[in-house]
């Protein structure tokens, strides 16, 4: 069994593998940039470390519209598949589920989202979990 950190964005349930998260913050200060790229959010000074974050807004068309208050922003450690702590914002962080393999579909053709080249595969249960290739998110952030 696999452990996957779940969050929402846009109404859609995303999952990311529990093992790459480094930590869960809120109310944090971003000092946003522009112009970078679709995806790049701003950068943030954790505890004395400056850290990207991106967003996931752009794959729906849209401009993230980041606050503190009510965003949540989950950071990744570095491992092979991470070269560098980063983070994204999303809208809600849910839960942490487990699955076997059995309920994973790997077509992610119908997903309904604008964008899903950067899912790897979906759990299948009561809401579709969309679980996030972070080396193809990076990529096309």
């Amino acid at each position: 069994m696999r452990k996957y950190l779940t969050f929402s964005i846009e109404n859609n349930i995303y999952g990311v593998d529990l093992e790459l998260v480094k930590e869960i913050s809120s109310n944090v200060k971003i000092t946003l940039v522009d112009y970078i790229s679709k995806g790049f959010l701003g950068l943030l000074n954790l505890r004395g470390n400056v850290i990207s974050i991106f967003q996931f807004y752009f794959l729906y068309n849209r401009k993230q519209k980041f606050s503190s208050k009510l965003n949540k922003l989950i950071l990744l450690k570095k491992s092979d598949k991470v070269p560098e702590i980063f983070g994204f914002v999303v809208d809600e962080v849910l839960e942490i589920i487990d699955f076997d393999e059995e309920f994973v579909n790997l077509d992610v053709l119908n997903t309904g989202i604008p964008d899903n080249s950067f899912i790897k595969k979906v759990i299948c249960s009561k809401n579709n979990v969309f679980i996030i290739d972070i080396e193809k998110f990076i990529n096309k952030a």
